[in-house]
Order: structure tokens, then sequence, then C-alpha cells
């Protein structure tokens, strides 16, 4: 008994290996495939599940692509831009910036429904009210007006006293002070204060670099509101070493990306352009500064470091793929080409130099050759899952 017991435990595996390369002839076909019409038989009854036809080939239903999201691009050559890795920051223009705040707690009621970073304004132009007539403490105004009105009928009673001498100097200029003090606070926002609140204005003509509240908000005195600016533009300064100096005359523009954003963002596309490339090098300095200047929107932060890919003069003719399209498994990159509707085979690639956005396909790859771009990890994650029989996809 023990025998036979032992006789089906090694049988058993022998018979799964055949059970599971039904559908191959792994004899007149290394890889069970036939190109040749494309057939794709799928005998097992799981339509939904993942199947993997080959070592390195792995198949989806449509269902799982929706799933997944996966997305493809064709391959195709291109030019494709020399890039040279650097670091550097943001860096504020010579222009004008100013923080606009509030001179009085309230709701803040948005100008004409609102403005959008990038507006233009121009200088006395009114950009919010503030309101506080329905607060719980009252209407700061209406307090800084009572309390005007109160100093001006103490300074007309000590005014006359002193004229008899009835108080001494002292006290009358005291008296004075408090009086000047309520005016100035009153008078302060009593002209730009109507029904609807105390007006925001722009103290210059400019842009809205970054609206720091929302329609309807709460806000303290002194909350700053607005960020204006007389530029658009904002400085992008690179670092390159000294060493390599000579890449210098072949920049041209540059993507970046900022620590405080993982967003790489193309200068070209905010309109861009190179100012300055630095040609000497002060004392016990090891760099040389590259300036470019670009649109001043979104909430770019002056003094934010910055990862900077210098872009050079073109390279004709180049395959390349976004970043997203690569799997790495220790040290070797991989894409995964869409064999027809279900079929992708993992396919091993060389890459070149990257721009922070694609990356230079050197071997691996052809023109035609339809690669995952979105989902290439979840393919990956479908050719570890088990494998089941009954693909059949020959070459």
């Amino acid at each position: 008994m023990k025998k036979s017991r032992t006789f089906w435990l090694y049988l058993m595996p022998v018979f799964c290996v055949l059970c599971s390369c039904g559908g191959h002839d792994h004899a007149t076909h290394p890889h069970g495939h036939d190109h040749s019409g494309h057939a794709h038989p799928h005998p097992h009854s799981a339509p939904t599940e993942l199947a993997q036809g080959g070592s390195d080939e792995i198949v989806l239903t449509p269902k799982q692509v929706r799933m997944f999201d996966i997305q493809t691009e064709v391959v195709k050559v291109a030019d494709f831009h020399a890039v040279y890795k650097a670091s550097g920051a943001l860096q504020a223009s010579m222009a004008q910036e100013v923080v606009v705040s509030s001179a009085t707690a309230g709701v803040v009621t948005l100008a004409g429904g609102g403005f959008t970073d990038g507006a233009v304004v121009r200088s006395g132009q009114v950009l919010a009210r503030v309101s506080a007539h329905e607060l719980a403490e009252g209407d700061p105004v209406k307090k800084a007006g009572i309390e005007y009105q109160a100093a001006q009928v103490e300074l007309q009673r000590a005014e006359a006293l002193a004229v008899d001498q009835l108080i001494s100097l002292q006290e009358l200029e005291a008296v004075r002070l408090r009086y000047a003090t309520a005016r100035a606070a009153y008078e302060g926002v009593a002209s730009k204060t109507n029904a609807a609140g105390t007006a925001v204005s722009a103290p210059m003509s400019g842009y809205i670099k970054q609206l720091l509240v929302d329609n309807g908000s709460y806000v303290t005195v002194g909350q700053p509101l607005f960020v204006l600016t007389q530029s658009k533009r904002l400085l992008l300064r690179a670092e390159v070493p000294v060493s390599e100096a000579s890449i210098l005359n072949d920049v041209r523009s540059a993507h970046f990306r900022t620590d405080s954003d993982s967003r790489v963002h193309d200068l070209d596309s905010l309109n861009g352009r190179l100012i300055s490339v630095g040609h000497t090098v002060a004392p016990r300095a090891f760099y040389l500064p590259v300036t470019f200047e670009f649109d001043n929107v979104g909430h770019f932060i002056p003094g934010s470091f910055a990862e900077i890919w210098l872009k050079g003069s073109a390279h004709k003719n180049v395959l390349s793929l976004p970043y997203e399209a690569l799997t790495e498994e220790h040290g070797q990159y991989y894409v995964y080409v869409q064999l027809d509707a279900e079929c992708y085979r993992k396919q091993a690639v060389t890459i070149g130099v990257g721009d922070g956005r694609r990356v230079e396909i050197r071997k691996g790859l052809k023109v035609g050759d339809k690669v995952v771009v979105q989902g290439a990890t979840q393919v990956r994650l479908a050719g570890l899952s088990s494998a089941i029989p009954g693909h059949n996809h020959n070459h």
C-alpha cells in the first residue's frame, strides 16, 4: 500500500504538467503560439481570470484591461532632446510682489464672483469686500465710528475746560492723542466701507499670483487674501558643475520638478526661455549658473529646490517611451508589448537618457510595437499570477 501511494505521489505532478500544456505543441512550436490568424481559443470557463501563455507572455481579458485602465502607445521615431541632469531653485524676479491683507475681520465676498491665478488687476481695483454685519461681536467699523465720535466729544469738552485752566496741559494732550488715534482708526476703513462691507483694493497694477481665500471665508484682521506681482515671470536657476561646462552651448530649454510638487513641468508649456548662461566662476565656487524665465502661474514657491533636466539640441529618429512604461527587476528594465487584444509579452529593453518625462529606448523595441504606457505594474503582477492552461497563441 505504501509503494502504491508513493507511485501516485510521483505521477500526480507529471499529470498536472501534461494537463497545463494542453493546446501547446512544444515540439513543433517552442513557444506554443501561431501568429497566423491569431487564433486564441480559451477553453477555460473563467474568462475574467488571468492566464499566462508562456514564460514571458500574459493574458488579460477585456474586462481586466478596462478595470486596470491599461493604455498603450505605438512606438515611433521622433526628435528627442539631449538631456543633462542638474539641480537648482526657483527665484523671484526683480519685479515687486505685494501681499494684500484684510483691514477688518469678517466674511469675504470676492469682487465679480472671484478671480483666478494670473488674472490682470489695476491699481485701486476692488478685489473683495469684508463684511462683519452678522458677526456676534459686532461690526468693527461701527465700533470704530462710535469710539471716534466719543473721542471727538471728549476733546471738545477738554478744550473748553482748558480755556478756564480747569485741566492741565498734560491732560489736554492725552485727550487729543486719544482723539487722533480714534479718528485714524475710523477714517482708515470708513471711506472704503458701504452696506456690502469694507473694500479690499489692489495697491498696484499687475497680476494675481495667488488667491489665498475662498468666497465666503471668514478672515481676521491682517489675514493675507491675495499675492500680487508686477510680473507673470519667475526664474529657474540651474547649477551646472564646472566639469560639465562643455554642455552649456547646447542647452536650449528645460524640464523641472520642485520639492513641493511631484509633477514634471515643461518650460516650453510655461512660455519659458533661456535668459543667461554663466561663463565665469566666482572664487571657491564650483558651479556655473544657467537661468531661465517662465510664466509665474500656479503655486510655484520662490526659493523651492528644483530637480532640473536641461534640454539640449534635438537628436533625430529616436525611440522613446514615458517612464511609466518601464518596470525594473534586478537592475534590468522591461516593458510589455501588446501582441493582440488579450496577449502581452514581457520584453527586456536597454534605456538611454531621459528628459524627466520620457526615456530613450536604445535596444529591445522596433517601430510599430504597441507598448503598455499606463498600467504596466498591473500587467507585471498578472504575469506573476498562477498560470491557467488552455491559451493558444502560436508563433
